[in-house]
């Protein structure tokens, strides 16, 4: 027999759950089971408190449970998906993703996440088409915009993100980490001065400074060019090669320092 659970039991398991006490809210929903409670939206809700929990391998058998008992309703996909996204199982997740947009097509926080995810993952022309099917749906939506401006920047077609970036300023306002990006898109073209104009505009914004830098240095402003290139390491602007890791140890040279050898990264 079906179990119903109480109007307080209810009670006490929403409460939990607005009070992100998940340790309670999978204890709340063990018992009503073991009660002979049956609902699929309390499979759902544990599903989630596991995750919220990071016992994601319990999650993702409760999801996959889900899935069998309602396979044509999209909420189970897209869970799951996010699962995957979490634990960094890129592959696994953009294959629920893909079965979750053959139940809604049109879902844009499924298209936005197969296309950041497919980014991430260095996939730039399937991330690209989702990204414009997005676009197409919602023309001024941000998220996509960004995507799509910088994995243009990633394929090199520097042209095309510099509008992209520059849509996306017009309709956000020019912030100065949109100008920044702006500035980015020249210098790779090779407009320096153009790059230059930008920069100034975001001059408060740790990206400008780092690209202020790579102009410096290309001008040959050594002195300050090596400072603000420097500023790129911070806010991970400037991503080092693989290995590096291994010289972290390694004091940073100054030229009090008296050393029989410089090692350059």
């Amino acid at each position: 027999m079906n179990y119903q659970n109480s109007n307080k039991e209810k009670i006490t398991l929403e409460k939990n759950f607005s009070d992100k006490k998940f340790n309670l809210v999978e204890s709340n929903i063990i018992s009503l089971i073991k009660k002979g409670c049956s609902q699929n939206w309390l499979i759902n809700v544990l599903a989630v408190s596991y995750a919220k929990q990071k016992k994601f391998s319990k999650a993702e058998l409760t999801f996959l449970k889900l899935i069998k008992l309602e396979p044509n309703d999209f909420d189970n996909y897209f869970n799951i998906a996010n699962l995957y996204r979490e634990t960094k199982k890129y592959t696994k997740c953009l294959e629920y993703l893909f079965l979750a947009i053959k139940i809604q097509p049109n879902n844009i926080k499924a298209l936005t996440l197969i296309s950041s995810i497919s980014f991430k993952i260095k996939n730039y022309q399937i991330s690209l088409y989702y990204t414009n099917l997005i676009l197409e749906l919602d023309p001024s939506n941000i998220e996509a915009l960004n995507i799509k401006s910088v994995t243009l920047l990633s394929i090199g077609k520097f042209r095309d993100a510099l509008k992209s970036f520059k849509k996306i300023a017009k309709l956000e306002g020019f912030k100065p980490e949109y100008l920044s990006d702006i500035a980015v898109c020249y210098i790779y073209l090779g407009e320096l001065d153009k790059a230059m104009e930008y920069i100034k505009l975001s001059e408060s914004n740790e990206s400008a400074k780092y690209n202020k830098g790579i102009i410096q240095l290309t001008n040959g402003n050594y002195k300050d060019g090596w400072d603000n290139y420097e500023l790129g390491l911070k806010n991970k602007t400037r991503i080092l090669k693989k290995g590096f890791e291994k010289f972290q140890n390694l004091p940073e040279w100054k030229p009090c320092l008296h050393k029989k050898s410089v090692l350059l990264i």
